[in-house]
């Protein structure tokens, strides 16, 4: 995590989610005391109880993705808000638009959650179709700085990398090439 306060990171991506992903909360509590850049928790969150549980380890954002919900829950996120917490709704594609307009932060995904094949452009599309005064994120597919220009030119104002850095032998300059630093 050092590296990537040192590259100028603007925030961590923490996955906590236990049964598929090996995550857990314990990640978020031992990253927190290390690092000052903000942590988002990407997990499969479906209540208030988990909202509470992410408070109480520090996350300072959370993820909800706009798939495993039926419809929004706005409780949901003005619990997030009054621990502190950003929620951040991810979206695949347009049907998930209707979840975007109750979020302040948009992850737009560009992989897809069915058969997990990766559309740069496909998400570059459905970020050109979001209010401008969101902040949207490119998730998923940035390998190098064409990717991070196009999410740029869509009108992301940030991307989020996580196999790709998580591959990397040198993360410092990784992440120093793709903010183009």
């Amino acid at each position: 995590v050092s590296s990537y306060a040192q590259a100028q990171a603007d925030a961590v991506s923490v996955v906590t989610e236990e049964k598929f992903f090996c995550g857990s909360l314990e990640l978020i509590r031992e990253i927190k005391t290390t690092t000052t850049l903000p942590l988002l928790q990407k997990d499969f969150i479906m209540d208030e109880y988990q909202v509470l549980e992410s408070a109480k380890c520090g996350s300072d954002a959370l993820l909800f993705i706009a798939q495993l919900r039926n419809e929004f829950d706005v409780s949901v996120f003005e619990l997030c808000k009054r621990y502190g917490i950003v929620p951040v709704i991810e979206i695949v594609d347009e049907k998930d638009l209707n979840f975007a307009e109750h979020a302040e932060v948009i992850g737009v995904n560009a992989r897809n959650l069915i058969d997990f094949t990766i559309d740069v452009e496909r998400a570059c599309r459905i970020i050109e179709k979001l209010p401008k005064e969101k902040i949207t994120i490119g998730f998923s597919g940035v390998k190098s700085r064409k990717e991070v220009e196009m999410y740029k030119q869509a009108g992301a104002k940030a991307v989020l990398v996580g196999t790709g850095l998580l591959k990397s032998t040198d993360i410092l300059s990784s992440i120093s090439n793709l903010k183009n630093l």
